[in-house]
């Protein structure tokens, strides 16, 4: 799920960042979450049993509901969508929530559809080289992708030190990026 993601603003202008937007249409599922520094997106194909297209704002209360009916369950999930409500049905037990009236940011306009670098790397890799460079602790990494390896090291170190690699295939040339501090927090 991409509920890590989400903001905890309590009030505000941002106070929608602390849901999750869902998107519907008839072949897929996408669930959005931001933060503003960070973006998670995951998507799963549906079945719908009429022609759809709906976006629906859910509350951070209702994702961490849905999230306990949904844990330790492989079961399908029914869902419910009215303009006032939305309902989550699995194994005989549902919740039901009314969706947040406010406007999700435009994450499509922070997905680029032109990837200039593409990057493979193993995910088990990837969280043990991000683990190891912060210590679990929320911290600043930074990203030099190389022709065959991503060069992770701490912002806050002595460049001698916390750096890790990870073998990689790329496409495109060298590059280098600098997250935020957080996320490099593993969950």
């Amino acid at each position: 799920m991409v509920q890590y993601a989400m903001g905890t603003d309590v009030v505000g202008p941002r106070e929608v960042l602390n849901g999750l937007l869902m998107v519907v249409d008839s072949r897929e599922l996408r669930v959005i979450a931001t933060d503003g520094h960070r973006l998670a997106m995951a998507t799963h194909p549906v079945s719908a049993q009429e022609a759809i297209s709906q976006k629906i704002v859910l509350a951070r209360n209702t994702v961490v509901e849905l999230m306990e009916l949904l844990a330790q369950r492989d079961t399908p999930v029914a869902i419910d969508i009215s303009p006032r409500q939305v309902r989550f049905r699995v194994d005989g037990r549902s919740s039901a929530s009314e969706p947040v009236d406010r406007e999700f940011p435009d994450y499509q306009s922070f997905i680029s559809s032109h990837r200039a670098n593409v990057m493979r790397i193993n995910r088990q890799a990837l969280a043990q080289a991000l683990k190891r460079t912060s210590r679990d602790e929320p911290c600043g990494v930074q990203w030099v992708l190389n022709e065959n390896s991503l060069v992770l090291s701490r912002a806050d170190a002595n460049p001698r030190e916390r750096k890790k690699s990870c073998q990689s295939s790329t496409t495109g040339p060298p590059c280098a990026s600098a997250s935020m501090p957080g996320i490099c927090s593993m969950r």
